[in-house]
């Protein structure tokens, strides 16, 4: 197994699960619904991803925000 990780991430928090919690691998989350366009991302674009559906948001633009989490296997979502 390879972990990769993003050092700029290192100043960042968030909820930490008190059970056991098991990253389900080729699943992907979305982060955010949306309609009108997706962003794909990982890691620390994340981030930038979120900020930019806000962003986008503001001008009318329903914008999907999706971590892929892992990126093998991959997640294919049927329509």
């Amino acid at each position: 197994m390879i972990f990769i990780e993003h050092k700029l991430l290192y100043a960042t928090s968030c909820e930490v699960p008190e059970d056991e919690y098991v990253l389900p691998l080729g699943k992907a989350e979305v982060k955010r619904p949306g309609k009108d366009v997706t962003i794909v991302a990982n890691s620390r674009m994340v981030q930038f991803s979120l900020a930019a559906a806000d962003r986008l948001a503001a001008e009318g633009i329903d914008c999907e925000v999706v971590d892929p989490r892992t990126l093998a296997p991959w997640t294919r979502r049927r329509s």
